[in-house]
Parts: structure tokens; sequence; C-alpha cells
């Protein structure tokens, strides 16, 4: 029976480890080891039809067949996870084509007909370590398993898988009459955010043969074809955002900071703030906060950067209610809410309302006081002596009495609203009574 794939040890270079492990149409999985004297062979699987796929990372070796694919510690013996092939419709052919492939040190990218899915091998009991290999020489006696993250369509049949970066991957789809083939850009969540097609020449018998291949993201990938062999030039995606603005094209950068963008350094920060601007110089601040929304897990430089650009065009009240503070694993650095505070101390009535609902613990409240007071050009004890004040002058001494209040300083607090006979001094008061704050010495 003829062999179908085979994967070599990642060590058989330095000659710790000559092996190698070859599957066929027989359905046996085997392992081949170099000795004195010819090869030692040992079955690893066998019986569940031909072995389409192998691929080795010490110390886990995964295999695909007709039925899914499984991972096996070659250290260890444990069998650490099977993953079933999607399912099909039962009048329909099987699907053809099975690919398999590391996409880094813990995701597996796997396919089988025009169905993607893309799974993470995990340390049992570690699942919370972050930022770290998984499958290497430090874990290779530990308990793994793996899970599926991700499961998407395309619009055929896949070709070839290659991964690009983080959380990214080329897949190469023919189309039925076996004439054009496409590569497409997908993010692990299956959002397609690039694509280019070509002309092949063979026709539909010659899609089965095609191999898509590469290394790296900043080298080509390779199209290999019965006749043709063509190479796709992979763009650095900063640096195609930037032709995209530039372009005007500013959904296509969108789409390319939403889905492609993982593990590039600055890339959503620049299409963000670039597609943002054109809409805060017309006016559209709601439309700007739109876009925002688009983006997931932006860093807090673009929330600083986006205080600023929404600030200078007079459209901050806009923005703050989409800040993120609740719940407490998506709060960012102090500094943004500082910075978004004491630039809406010239609008004091936007600036109660955010203080009524964003939590004291998560700005500095002795420099937004300071930041009032100077405005007030006047310090919390003088205020009460000025003339009874009015507008925007009685909105800002209000924020301040918030502030105090957010401080624990209730007494200072209760002098302000006295001045200015608000009846908040009241709710102060029935506060405090009961824990003795002396509030009633006013």
């Amino acid at each position: 029976m003829g062999i179908l794939s085979v994967a070599v040890c990642p060590e058989y270079v330095s000659g710790k480890e000559p092996t190698v492990c070859v599957g066929g149409e027989d359905g046996v999985l085997a392992r081949y080891r170099r000795r004195m004297m010819g090869a030692g062979r040992t079955v690893l699987h066998e019986g569940e039809g031909p072995i389409q796929k192998v691929i080795w990372k010490s110390p886990l070796l995964c295999w695909s067949n007709d039925l899914g694919v499984k991972i096996f510690n070659l250290i260890t013996g444990q069998r650490v996870s099977y993953i079933p092939r999607p399912a099909f419709p039962p009048n329909l052919p099987p699907p053809t084509g099975q690919h398999l492939v590391w996409a880094d040190n813990d995701h597996l990218l796997m396919s089988w007909g025009d169905v993607v899915k893309v799974g993470a091998v995990l340390v049992a009991g570690e699942e919370h370590v972050q930022n770290a290999p998984v499958v290497c020489a430090a874990n290779q006696t530990k308990n793994f398993f793996a899970k599926v993250l991700h499961e998407f369509r395309t619009v055929s049949t896949v070709g070839g898988l290659v991964p690009i970066g983080k959380r990214s991957l080329a897949v190469l789809t023919v189309d039925p009459s076996g004439t054009r083939a496409s590569v497409t850009l997908y993010s692990f969540r299956g959002a397609a955010f690039h694509s280019s097609s070509v002309s092949l020449k063979g026709g539909p018998s010659s899609a089965s043969r095609l191999r898509l291949a590469g290394v790296a993201l900043h080298l080509p990938l390779y199209l290999a074809a019965p006749r043709d062999i063509i190479c796709f030039e992979m763009r650095d995606l900063l640096e195609y955002a930037v032709s995209l603005l530039n372009e005007g094209r500013f959904e296509e950068a969108k789409r390319l900071a939403e889905h492609g963008g993982d593990g590039v350094e600055g890339l959503q920060h620049l299409v963000c703030l670039k597609s943002i601007l054109p809409q805060l110089r017309a006016g559209d601040f709601s439309g700007a906060v739109d876009t925002l929304r688009r983006f997931e897990d932006l860093d807090a430089a673009t929330w600083q950067e986006c205080v600023v650009l929404f600030d200078r065009f007079e459209g901050l009240r806009y923005l703050v209610d989409v800040i993120p503070f609740d719940p407490p694993t998506c709060r960012l650095p102090r500094e943004v809410y500082d910075e978004a505070l004491q630039r809406l101390v010239g609008t004091p009535s936007t600036l109660q309302a955010v203080l009524s609902w964003w939590p004291s613990d998560i700005f500095d409240v002795s420099a937004l006081r300071s930041k009032l007071q100077e405005s007030l050009q006047t310090t919390t004890e003088e205020a009460s002596t000025h003339d009874f004040p009015e507008g925007e002058q009685r909105a800002r001494v209000e924020a301040l009495a918030m502030v105090e209040v957010a401080a624990g300083n209730l007494v200072a607090a209760s002098k302000l609203y006295l001045d200015l006979r608000n009846p908040e001094v009241f709710r102060i008061l029935r506060a405090s009574l009961p824990n003795g704050q002396g509030v009633l010495s006013l």
C-alpha cells in the first residue's frame, strides 16, 4: 500500500532521535527508528482508514484520517485528544482533501472539504497561563488536552492551509471548474480580510493536485500546480493598511485591522485613529463612536489618543459613554480615565454625569480635585464665600462636591452643597449620621 504522509522527528538533524513516522493507505501509522542494523518499526495506530496527513511537534504527534484528527504524546504514551471530522450530509459523497498543520506552539489548523477547524493544545490544570509555549520540551511529560476554538466554512473545497502571523491563516480554494484559485486570508475566527485569485491551467482534474506552502509571514507563499508555480508576495500588513487609508479605502482597512491585526503592533491603533478622524472633522461624533465599537480590545494608548481627538473636536461627551470600565477585568490604566475627566472640567455638566456612574477607584481623585479648584480659581474653603454661583460655575462646584464625596471628605462636600443650597446635602447627612461623622457641626 502507498505512503500518504511522512513526518520527520524535529530532533532528527541533531542525531539524538533519528526517527520518522509514516502514514499510508492501509490505515497504518508506524514509527521507524534508525538502528545499528536496519530500522526498527513500531505501529502506533491502525484500522481507521487511510492516514492522510502526519505532523510532528515534539512531544506530540498528530494525524488525520476519514474520522478526524488524533493527537498522541510520544514521550508519555498519552492519547491526548480526538477531534472528529465535521458532519456532512449523508446523501453526498465524502469531502475531498484533508489538511493538517501546526499554526504555532499550541494551535492546530485542520480542514475537511470546505470546513476549517482551529484547535488549541493546552496543559491540564494550566489553562490560565498566557503567552507561554505549550508544546515544548519543558512540558513534554505533562498531560495535554485539545479543544476546538473556532470552526468556519470557506467558499469552496480547501486546497491548502498556511499559518500567517498570530491568529491568522491563508486558505487555498479552487472554483468548481478548476480554472481559478484563490488565496484568502482569514482570522482564526473565520473572518476573511483579504483575498487574491489567479487563473490556472489544467481544469477540474488538477484541482486536487494543488499545493500551498509558506515558511514565514515576511516570505512569499507558493502555489504549486501541475502546470504552474505561482508566488504570492506577502505584504507587511501595517504597510498595506497605510496604503488603504491613503487611498480612502477605510472599510477595507477596518476589516484588515479587525480580523487580521492580532499580533501586528500598532495596526489597530493606526487604522482606528485614521478612520475616526474624518468623522470627527465632519462633526459626526456618533459615527466615530460606532467605528470605535467595531474594534475589539483596543489598547490604552489608542483610548488615550481618542480622548485627545474627541476633545479637540468638542465631542468628548460622546466618547465617555463607551470607554470601558465594567466589568473590572476590562478596565484601562488609570491615566486614561484621568485624561478624560480632567478634560471634561471644561464641560462640567458632562463631568457630573460621568462621575455619577464611574467608580471612584478608577481615577485619581486628588488630581481631579486640583484641576477643578484651579478652574474655579479658588480653594475648597473659599468656594462658600463667593457670590451665589450660576451656570457652568455652579456645575463645577457641584462636580467638586461629588469629588469630595468620592474622596470621603463629607464635611467639605456638605459645605459646598450648602453654599449652593443644593438638597444633596441632606442625603449626605442621612448617610453620615449613623456612622458618627459629625457633619452636624456645620
